[in-house]
This record gives C-alpha cells, sequence and structure tokens, in this order.
C-alpha cells in the first residue's frame, strides 16, 4: 500500500471513489461537480493506493497559515468506501499523510470528525474546546506538540479562521 497525493489526471478517480458522500444524482454528475468545486482544487488530494492501482481511501488536505500563530495543515473528505472499511485503509492513509507533512516541517494538524473523537484519537488527535457553529454535529479536532497546545487550543482567532478555512 502506497500513501501519495493523487496527480492532477486522477481527480476523476479521487472523486469517483467519494460517490457515495454526494447528495444522490448521476455518479457523472458528482465527477463534475467536484471538478467544478473551487474548495475541492484548493486541497491536496491524498491517496491510498492498493498494489493493484485501486484507490481505497482518499482524503484531502489543506494549508493554512495563519502569521504569527501557527500554520495548519487541515483534513477533510477522509473517506474509504463501504466495503472497504474496518481493514484499516484509514488508519494507513492518515498516518502516511501525518508522516509526509511532518517530513516538510508541519506539526500542527486539524479535522471536523463526524464520528466521534475514539478514531482519530489514536492519531494524537484531542477534542477542542470550541464547537464550529456551521456544524454543530461534527467535534473540532488538533493535533500539535504538547508545548504549543494550551496557545492554540485557546487561540480564538486561530481557530476561528481553521473552522472557516477547513469547511
Amino acid at each position: 500500500m502506497t500513501v501519495r497525493p493523487a496527480r492532477t489526471d486522477e481527480l476523476s478517480r479521487v472523486f469517483r471513489l467519494t460517490y457515495d458522500l454526494g447528495n444522490g444524482g448521476s455518479m457523472t454528475q458528482h465527477v463534475v461537480e467536484c471538478k467544478r468545486n473551487r474548495k475541492l482544487w484548493s486541497g491536496m488530494h491524498y491517496v491510498l493506493e492498493a498494489p493493484s492501482g485501486e484507490f481505497v481511501a482518499m482524503l484531502t488536505a489543506y494549508l493554512y497559515r495563519h502569521p504569527h500563530v501557527a500554520t495548519a495543515i487541515g483534513f477533510a473528505n477522509v473517506f474509504t468506501p463501504e466495503p472497504l472499511r474496518n481493514r484499516g485503509f484509514a488508519s494507513r492513509l492518515i498516518e502516511g499523510t501525518v508522516d509526509a507533512f511532518e517530513s516538510q516541517g508541519h506539526d500542527v494538524f486539524y479535522l471536523l470528525s463526524d464520528i466521534g473523537t475514539d478514531f482519530y484519537s489514536r492519531f494524537g488527535f484531542k477534542p477542542l474546546p470550541l464547537k464550529y457553529e456551521a456544524a454543530p454535529e461534527s467535534l473540532t479536532m488538533l493535533r500539535c506538540p504538547e508545548g504549543a497546545w494550551p496557545t492554540l487550543s485557546g487561540h480564538g482567532q486561530f481557530l476561528r479562521g481553521l473552522f472557516a478555512f477547513v469547511d
């Protein structure tokens, strides 16, 4: 299994993988809507690729810079198709993507969780004290160096910027 950024010419495959996240309609319509979505184009799409070449999990990463506070990598659209779940694919993808960004000097990561905190806690993410009003059912989570936690987890302007940027 290989974790890597998806190439531009592979985005149709990536977006087909996330069809279940769409609001119904045809697969073609879903892919076209994803390709037209400026927010999706601003992110970096990472895939877990099986030896067969099949994409078995994906996520979108966004780079958020808040001058004088921190640069954070926001994870969105962490997804494994239903028939491939519970095999550790999303875990491998998250670990590999975090490793890739850490090798570039990034150590602050953020996400909105729709599945509770247990899964993401395994990767060092902690729940934040603030809710994101636009997604009150989601839990905001942050992973950062232990020494940075008191500052980042309580920095309202930084957190509100993250919420708006990643959503």
